[in-house]
């Protein structure tokens, strides 16, 4: 099927397979290179070029991957500042909020970093790129037996559960936009999300502000999808579904409930004294409490 040139299996091979022919020369290029090493009648200048080849292809995936990853993270930014921040949390200081947004985006890039090097793996493993998710996951379970830690080990990602429309190529494209506009629509008519993780369905109730900028998003999202020129390209639609992404975990404000005792511990952490003693968080709520008088 992928040597195959009459129009007809062309035709099939991009709408199932897109993306796949630059991939598919890669990986020739690259089985041709290993065959020609592992050949006892190859001649010495054939395994020279050989080696030479598959230098220049490790450093081009590397390289290919690598800009992949920052234009990734420029656009997740871009989608940020059209989304808005997660509201802090009232129940926490100001330092541990600060923490907890910098975990989170830590956690982010190394998804994505985890995300690359799968990819990576693939292009080198599988020889054919609809079967990536399903090698990755085989190897996740052969890791899992030469690690120790079951909860932290290292995984690549794998999605063995795609849904069907997942599994179209480029003839899945137009409807999964369709479904993820209808999403938007029903979230801004709502004020709720709804939707599943681990087989269970799940409803909460968004930010009324991230609810306004989701209107903003969803405007865009649907003039891109149906070809608005300037809206129309794949930047447009990634920041789009990346910023409706961020709205959804932008959930209403917590009720405030504070703890004198507790700020005071955090005060003097973010001050630089790790383990306060109880004399020193003594005098820190004192402060604390002069401080708020001051200002009544």
């Amino acid at each position: 099927m992928f040597t195959d040139q009459s129009p007809t299996k062309q035709i099939l091979r991009k709408t199932l397979f897109p993306f796949a022919n630059f991939l598919l020369n890669q990986k020739t290029r690259m089985y041709s290179d290993i065959n020609t090493l592992s050949n006892k009648t190859s001649l010495p200048g054939d395994k020279t070029r050989a080696v030479k080849s598959l230098g220049g292809l490790a450093v081009e995936t590397v390289a290919f991957n690598a800009i992949g990853l920052g234009i990734t993270q420029m656009l997740s930014n871009i989608a940020r500042s059209f989304s808005g921040e997660e509201e802090d949390d009232p129940n926490i200081s100001s330092f541990k909020n600060r923490q907890k947004r910098k975990q989170a985006k830590e956690k982010q890039f190394k998804s994505r970093v985890t995300g690359r090097l799968g990819n990576m793996l693939a292009d080198v493993l599988v020889p054919v790129p609809v079967l990536n998710d399903e090698t990755l996951n085989q190897v996740n379970g052969l890791m899992g037996f030469l690690q120790d830690d079951e909860d932290g080990s290292f995984k690549f990602f794998a999605n063995t559960d795609k849904k069907l429309i997942d599994q179209l190529g480029t003839l899945g494209i137009g409807g999964k936009k369709l479904f993820i506009a209808i999403d938007m629509i029903k979230t801004i008519k709502t004020g709720e999300f709804s939707g599943e993780a681990y087989g269970k369905k799940y409803s909460k109730k968004l930010d009324p502000k991230a609810v306004d900028r989701l209107k903003l998003v969803a405007v865009a999202y649907l003039m891109h999808s149906i070809g608005v020129p300037g809206l129309n390209t794949s930047e447009v639609g990634y920041v789009s579904e990346r910023a409706f992404k961020n709205i959804t975990k932008i959930t209403e404000a917590k009720e405030k409930r504070y703890d004198i005792e507790e700020d005071a511990i955090d005060r003097l952490i973010e001050r630089g004294i790790p383990n306060p003693s109880d004399a020193a968080i003594k005098r820190e709520k004192k402060e604390i409490r002069r401080k708020a008088k001051a200002q009544q």
